[in-house]
């Protein structure tokens, strides 16, 4: 991601190549918007298919993927 940013300051916040499944304005904030979307639904995904598989997540494990901060702390 550090890369994709660096590379689109360099193209005037344009993306520098534009992915075939792109469908949306190519510059770095609808991409960055784009990203974290994904990213949100993939989390849903994960809890969805732990309840359907009868193995409901703590209310402290479904809510803390949403706690980006505290995450990226405890990666660093």
């Amino acid at each position: 991601m550090l890369k994709l940013f660096s590379a689109t300051l360099d193209n005037n916040g344009k993306l520098p190549s534009i992915p075939v499944w792109l469908n949306f304005p190519n510059d770095i904030m609808h991409f960055l918007a784009y990203f974290v979307a994904h990213e949100a639904h993939h989390r849903g995904q994960i809890i969805l298919l732990a309840r359907q598989l009868n193995h409901r997540l703590p209310a402290a494990v479904t809510d803390g993927v949403w706690q980006w901060t505290k995450r990226f702390k405890e990666a660093k």
